[in-house]
């Protein structure tokens, strides 16, 4: 347990050389784009919910039945506000990184990092969630095919 970092120490100065920088930049390049897609991407997913809800609506209450428009619009947008906190964070990374590699600002940089760090954190609680429902909907069905 000697490498945790102990907040009373004076920090470590990193230096980050041409090539770290160099890695970082296209990093936050990546990330950019990767954030301007899913923007894009969230754009589109609430074009469809304005067109489930106006368009679709009418279609369904002439054909009598189904699942309603309403509730399908709730979903894609939760989906698109979840969707909307990890891309946004994505691009602030990308927007803090630059700046800090250009005006070689440390706070910046740290900024980008713990702004990555949030998108991990997020990846990772959401990956988790997914495997807990995928247990709990095999033990359903185990449970519903004994009986």
């Amino acid at each position: 347990m000697e490498n945790q970092l102990n907040p009373q120490e004076s920090e470590p100065t990193v230096i980050l050389n041409n090539a770290m920088k160099k890695s970082f930049f296209e990093m936050a390049k990546w990330a950019q784009i990767l954030s301007i897609i899913g923007f894009i991407g969230i754009g589109l997913l609430i074009y469809l919910i304005i067109i489930l809800f106006s368009g679709f609506s009418r279609f369904s209450n002439s054909m009598g039945g189904g699942i309603p428009t309403i509730l399908i619009s709730s979903f894609y947008l939760i989906v698109a506000l979840i969707y909307l906190f990890p891309t946004y964070r994505l691009f602030q990374f990308s927007k803090y990184m630059k700046e800090g590699l250009l005006e070689s600002d440390e706070e910046a940089i740290t900024l980008a990092i713990e702004r990555l760090k949030s998108v991990f954190k997020f990846i990772g609680v959401v990956t988790l969630l997914f495997i807990l429902v995928y247990v709990l909907i095999i033990i359903f069905a185990a449970v519903l095919t004994s009986l």
